[in-house]
């Protein structure tokens, strides 16, 4: 039965008695509410996923106390820090939060410290940090919108990549719901954090590559190369997916030459031995590898006319000299 709120508002846009059935009637809670937008800063998204899981916590402490299942994202944890040991841990704390290169990420890393501080006073809660959601498993329909897709596509149709080779931690939205769901159920999910990433790692030449392989050669580039392509193709206007990411993905910090990505990328590996092991042990069907899916992302696209190489030759003749 779907009521209607508003992560924006204070009882999330719902009267008190409304608010107060709900909190009576429900035995648990699944927060995967957010606002999610790679461009706008933190300020702007704070008051929907910070405010927002606020008023969620409420909801679980309001009448009886309800567990509490937080939806967040690999993406609370920066990088860098865990380059010497190349291996984010499931218990690696999210942030530092100023760190983050945008303001989804760092709504999302406060976000799941309220989160976690509930849980030191008392209320049962997971958190479940998602790689890349990526379209069905079994159909690949998917969100052409979102990151990956609009780099995918803009790297076939640009001709380019750049060469920051990280892991994609790509998860079918299918299997993800599957098991967040399986997890949750579990009496020891409580005070746990799951990454909900496949343990097989995916990198982002080795989706280079394989584009070749289908008929799509893509040169490689340093990532200021092709920031000075994609700059010239939004002067030009050019219609390219990845061209809506441009603040995200030009930013860089103030007296320093490189792109905050540059250094944000780290090639790490995320670690979900302990989402694996509670799988295993509960009979819990494993993640696809991300190789067993990415092929048939590719034929879904090509069917339907959504990788289209064109604008390579042309945009990288008239772009202009960096530096």
């Amino acid at each position: 039965k779907p009521i209607l709120g508003d992560l924006l508002q204070h009882r999330l846009g719902l009267s008190e008695p409304a608010f107060a059935q709900l909190a009576q009637t429900i035995d648990v809670i699944y927060h995967c509410g957010a606002m999610v937008d790679h461009v706008r800063g933190y300020q702007v998204l704070k008051p929907a996923n910070v405010g927002g899981t606020q008023e969620v916590l409420r909801l679980a402490c309001t009448h009886r106390i309800k567990p509490m299942h937080f939806i967040s994202t690999l993406s609370v944890i920066y990088p860098p820090t865990y380059m010497a040991g190349g291996v984010v841990h499931e218990d690696s704390p999210a942030g530092p939060v100023a760190s983050l290169p945008n303001g989804y990420m760092q709504s999302k890393c406060v976000a799941e410290h309220l989160v976690q501080q509930a849980g030191a006073r008392g209320l049962p809660v997971a958190t479940y940090r998602l790689g890349a959601i990526t379209g069905h498993s079994k159909t690949s329909v998917c969100n052409l919108g979102d990151f990956f897709y609009s780099a995918l596509r803009s790297a076939v149709q640009l001709g380019f990549a750049d060469d920051l080779d990280t892991d994609q931690t790509l998860v079918p939205v299918d299997h993800s719901a599957r098991v967040v769901v399986a997890l949750s159920k579990l009496p020891t999910a409580r005070g746990q954090v799951f990454h909900i990433n496949a343990p097989q790692t995916f990198m982002w030449l080795e989706l280079v590559r394989l584009l070749g392989a289908h008929g799509y050669p893509i040169q490689v580039r340093s990532f200021s190369e092709c920031m000075e392509i994609l700059k010239d193709a939004a002067r030009r206007t050019v219609d390219l997916p990845i061209i809506a990411f441009l603040p995200f993905l030009l930013q860089k910090r103030a007296g320093c030459s490189s792109y905050v990505l540059e250094e944000y990328y780290a090639n790490v590996r995320y670690d979900c031995s302990g989402t694996q092991r509670a799988m295993k042990e509960n009979g819990i069907e494993p993640l696809p590898d991300p190789k067993d899916c990415i092929e048939r992302y590719i034929s879904y696209l090509c069917g339907h006319s959504l990788l289209q190489p064109e604008l390579g030759a042309s945009l990288d003749s008239q772009a202009p000299t960096s530096g």
